[in-house]
């Protein structure tokens, strides 16, 4: 039997002060960056396809530019081995000047930064808006069911907690299939709803 609870009022706070830009970034970098000191020196990269997502490609451009960080674009040509289609993959590496400017702000990967946690419902649907188009996708059920899936279960816990004071809904599964992942669908709601037991 499932039991449908009314959702506590959501708390929207005002907007911190921050560009809407960097909510839009942290999105693109917890998604899909990588930070390394491979090369003897720590540096933040994002890839994306130029042949199947000009469309982020141009956005993540956008918010460097709007922000004023320097980067370079490294095209790498990826051919693949099932169907060898050949794939255009844009790798955006961000130049030394601007490191600390990002570092200061989104200091890791793998967790929601903290002043996206602090802000309010529309700097934090920037966000979200971001995160899913680099590592989720929208079901298409008719309720914008967005789903995605990280190993890491702190990052989801993390994910699960802002959506959940969005007035979301969301599920926690866990596919084990290949290397296994988490996985948390979303879903906009006015109701908790609970499996009974016992």
């Amino acid at each position: 039997k499932r039991l449908d609870i009314p959702a506590t009022s959501v708390l929207n706070i005002g907007d911190v002060p921050i560009e809407d830009d960097w909510f839009r970034l942290a999105g693109w970098i917890v998604s899909e960056g990588c930070y390394s000191h491979s090369r003897g020196w720590p540096y933040i990269s994002l890839s994306q396809s130029e042949t199947k997502n000009q469309k982020y490609c141009r956005e993540i451009e956008k918010i460097f530019h709007g922000l004023g960080i320097k980067y370079y674009i490294h095209k790498n040509n990826h051919r693949n081995q099932w169907n060898g289609e050949n794939t255009i993959i844009n790798q955006y590496t961000i130049a030394k000047e601007s490191f600390h400017n990002i570092i200061d702000k989104i200091p890791e990967k793998y967790s929601i930064p903290k002043f996206v946690k602090d802000s309010s419902i529309r700097q934090k649907n920037l966000f979200l808006s971001s995160f899913i188009d680099g590592d989720g996708y929208i079901r298409k059920d008719g309720r914008r069911t967005l789903v995605f899936g990280s190993r890491r279960k702190e990052l989801v816990d993390e994910f699960q907690a802002i959506v959940t004071g969005m007035g979301y809904k969301s599920i926690l599964s866990y596919d084990n299939r290949g290397y296994g992942k988490f996985e948390l669908t979303i879903t906009k709601t006015n109701n908790l709803r609970l499996n009974q037991t016992g």
